[in-house]
């Protein structure tokens, strides 16, 4: 898992038009997500951000995932909560502008297998559980979660 500031964004992405401006200074540009995920196992996902203007160092990407309406980590409403490119690369750090590549491997413990709707969220790390996410939820797509073969 890697981040990389990018010129711009790939051909095969999906891109959010308009953007979505997640939080005033944060936008969501583009994405790329499978349509299926083994259950327990790993969801591969990588989107486009980019930032207009100076960001807070506790302002970061994450990802709900929701089957029937139940969320993985013990109820919380946030889940993969974290910093582009395994940490190394905090929305702070970007210049407005600068687009980054941020591919994450979410985990999927804990869901059952279903339909599974995946949001993108822009939380403030600071926040009391519950009001961290600023802004909208933005929904890239549902990703079929297939049963775990019996061994």
């Amino acid at each position: 898992s890697e981040a990389a500031l990018t010129p711009g964004i790939p051909e095969d992405s999906r891109k959010v038009i308009p953007s979505a401006k997640l939080t005033p200074k944060v936008e969501l540009l583009a994405f790329r997500l499978g349509n299926t995920a083994v259950e327990g196992g790993i969801l591969y996902l990588s989107t486009w951000w980019r930032v207009t203007g100076r960001v807070n160092r506790n302002v970061m990407p994450a990802f709900r995932l929701s089957v029937e309406g139940k969320t993985p980590r013990r109820g919380a409403s946030w889940y993969a909560r974290h910093d582009p490119g395994a940490w190394t690369m905090p929305l702070s750090l970007l210049k407005p502008g600068q687009i980054i590549e941020d591919k994450y491997p979410a985990r999927l413990g804990g869901l059952p297998p279903g339909p599974c709707k995946v949001y993108a969220v822009v939380i403030d790390t600071t926040r009391i559980e519950g009001s961290r996410i600023l802004g909208e939820q933005h929904l890239l797509g549902e990703v079929e979660l297939l049963p775990r073969r019996k061994k």
